[in-house]
């Protein structure tokens, strides 16, 4: 497992499909809350096992 952080849209292709299928198809999170206004401008641990993206998080600045 290889993780790696990357900044605002960059990466999010390889992210998205992670993403909806964990929190839009199996836990239901509702697709406009999910994929939002912040992606830009958050931060996004991407974690690979060997090529594919197997894990996700998004970190944003509250202040």
């Amino acid at each position: 497992m290889e993780p790696r952080w990357k900044k605002g849209l960059a990466g999010l292709e390889e992210a998205y499909p992670v993403r909806r299928q964990v929190f839009i198809i199996e836990q239901n999170v509702p697709e406009e809350i999910e994929i939002d206004k912040y992606d830009c401008i958050a931060e996004h641990l991407i974690v690979y096992h060997g090529d594919m993206p197997a894990a996700t998080g998004r970190m944003k600045d509250v202040s």
